[in-house]
């Protein structure tokens, strides 16, 4: 009985030092690079100008993105929200003579994915392989941040309960 003791303790300390064996690595932690959107191959990045991001938008949807505003309760002017086919933007007027800043990412479907590869469809499974177990779970979402959740930049990524599967991705970031 001893023997075979050695022999699978053996066998498990060859596997864990064999390339390809050894326990998953850890996803390394969110980054600001992770809170950048590339949009057929351009990238944007969150509390800059909105404007070039929409004329992409508009121009892959071949249409106008829908906006809405109301006041901003935080800055003089307005907050913005612009909905395209698959993506959605919200903006407010924090900016350089209270113009626009990009606050919010929306992905709501279409081949649109984050810096690490998710999308709408990735599974939860992916979404821990790629940003690693270091998230805090607020119902149907995994939630990301550089530092302190809602209070720093976040990625969320919002699950359908049953399917495990990702239904929309939010970059997200705060400014004062």
């Amino acid at each position: 009985m001893e023997k075979r003791a050695m022999c699978t303790l053996l066998l498990l300390c060859l596997s864990l030092a064999l390339p390809g064996t050894a326990w998953a690595e850890e996803a390394a932690p969110l980054t600001e690079a992770d809170l950048i959107f590339s949009y057929e191959d351009v990238d944007y990045a969150l509390l800059s100008d909105p404007a070039p991001l929409i004329a992409a938008i508009e121009a892959h949807d071949g249409q106008a993105m829908e906006r809405t505003e109301a006041p901003s309760c935080l800055c003089a002017g307005m907050d913005r929200e612009f909905a395209g086919q698959d993506v959605l933007l919200a903006t407010h007027p924090s900016g350089p003579g209270g113009s626009d800043l990009l606050e919010t990412i929306v992905i709501l479907g279409g081949p649109w994915q984050t810096a690490r590869g998710i999308g709408v469809g990735s599974t939860r499974d992916q979404v821990i392989a790629a940003y690693g177990p270091h998230f805090m779970e607020d119902y149907d979402q995994l939630v990301y941040a550089l530092a302190s959740p809602y209070e720093s930049p976040m990625l969320i990524f919002q699950m359908d309960l049953d399917t495990q599967q990702v239904t929309a991705v939010f970059l997200m970031a705060f400014s004062s």
